[in-house]
């Protein structure tokens, strides 16, 4: 019982943010963010031969009335719901509109004309410049990489998903190519991105295998040709051990007031707990 209580406290951090930054969000009244603050205290009489491999508090939080067609689903259930709301809520922009509104969603917090390079972490002029094509202020960047998508989906609104891009150094971006995500750097195979922004790329990562039925999340090497993206396994800890922060949860905010739908692993981080708990749970990751 200590291990699930523990494990609540850290989920009730990661849910309610320990933001400290101070962001100015326009007001997008299409999608608002949650504001409803999760109930987490402990039940009187918890039962503990409960049949869930989680602690059954996670299904009692009251979510915001964006998902409230999810709440008390877990694992399969609750990803076809997430699916649906995120399906029923998108208007896709283009891959040119994301020049203009990733200058506002990936902002230097420190200076607004100016954004933050996701792999590096460098802040690098906002306006979308390139004197030549290898020689631009930042591309954008397909997370999951555009050569691991679906062939006929590169061009469309899989490929233009404003959740799956961000500013990135051009020779980072052309480094790490369609390389999936370990605690390796080998070129062209396995990229280790900075601690910092481990959870933010999980997280994205998340979203999109929710979103899209034809990807596919695996442990181990995943294969581009099959639309696989990974290693689970390690992002599945890069969620837990780098939780949600203010640029994070601003950034959800702005790219949804454009394409209204929303990342729900920002909005509530224990719906990744739910949904891949049989994999956690093989990892000792709720044991933590």
């Amino acid at each position: 019982m200590m291990r699930r209580l523990l494990l609540v406290t850290g989920l009730f951090a990661m849910v309610v943010g320990l933001g400290g930054c101070t962001f100015d969000v326009p007001v997008n009244d299409t999608v608002e963010a949650p504001t409803t603050t999760p109930d987490l205290t402990p039940r009187e009489t918890p039962d503990e031969t409960s049949a869930y491999p989680f602690d059954p508090d996670l299904l009692d939080i009251t979510l915001d009335p964006y998902y409230e067609s999810v709440e008390g689903l877990y694992g399969e259930a609750l990803l076809l719901g997430l699916r649906d709301i995120l399906q029923d809520t998108v208007s896709y922009k283009t891959y040119g509109d994301a020049r203009t509104i990733l200058q506002e969603s990936d902002a230097d917090p420190n200076d607004s004309t100016r954004v933050i390079k996701i792999y590096t972490r460098e802040s690098a002029p906002g306006e979308f410049v390139c004197p030549t094509h290898d020689n631009c202020h930042w591309n954008r960047e397909h997370v999951w990489p555009m050569r691991r998508l679906p062939v006929s989906d590169r061009n469309s609104n899989m490929g233009s998903d404003l959740h799956n891009l961000a500013p990135a150094d051009y020779d980072e971006n052309a480094y790490r190519a369609y390389s999936f995500f370990n605690e390796e750097d080998v070129r062209n195979v396995s990229y280790e991105p900075h601690d910092e922004v481990k959870g933010n790329v999980a997280r994205m990562l998340f979203y999109m295998v929710v979103m899209y039925a034809e990807l596919s999340l695996v442990s181990g090497v995943p294969m581009a040709d099959l639309n696989e993206m990974g290693d689970l396994d390690y992002l599945l800890r890069w969620h837990l051990n780098d939780a949600v922060d203010a640029f994070e949860r601003n950034r959800n905010d702005i790219i949804a007031s454009y394409q209204g739908n929303r990342n729900p692993f920002i909005d509530y981080p224990h719906f990744a707990i739910l949904i891949w708990h049989e994999e956690m749970e093989a990892l000792g990751l709720l044991d933590e």
